[in-house]
């Protein structure tokens, strides 16, 4: 893909570059989520199926699922409170629905009936399970 140019001059906003793709390939997702344990591919599915930020996917809830192919993104982890919290930019009891494909689903029913759940939580804090699951712990994998 081309460079557009910007006016007066400016760099242009898109650069190309060998090594970089836009769009990763199944392979390379499918690297991806078995590069870890268990946390990590329902990280990885959740992110990548369903489109969640990582706040988001360290809190997710076996109860959020609302139908077989939509689910239910009510809160997310907070780094500074170590809590879960209301969405970003939104009010109190607000959420965002997403399509969630067969596969995530199973992912989360899976990863539910192997690890089991806390109050629906299917990820808590390694070491303390009445905490939430910090998403930083990641960052280990």
């Amino acid at each position: 893909m081309a460079s557009k140019p910007l006016t007066r001059g400016r760099d242009s906003f898109f650069k190309d570059c060998e090594h970089l793709t836009v769009i990763p390939s199944v392979v390379h997702l499918r690297q991806t989520r078995t590069a870890g344990d268990d946390t990590f591919l329902l990280f990885a599915d959740l992110m990548s199926g369903c489109g969640m930020r990582d706040g988001e996917a360290a809190a997710v809830d076996l109860n959020n699922i609302v139908a077989d192919d939509v689910y239910r993104i009510t809160e997310q982890f907070n780094q500074t409170t170590h809590t879960y919290v209301a969405l970003k930019h939104r009010k109190i009891g607000d959420y965002r629905d997403v399509p969630q494909p067969a596969r995530i689903r199973e992912t989360i029913e899976w990863d539910a009936d192997k690890h089991g759940t806390v109050d629906g939580y299917l990820l808590r804090h390694p070491k303390d399970p009445g905490r939430a699951f910090p998403c930083y712990h990641l960052g280990n994998q």
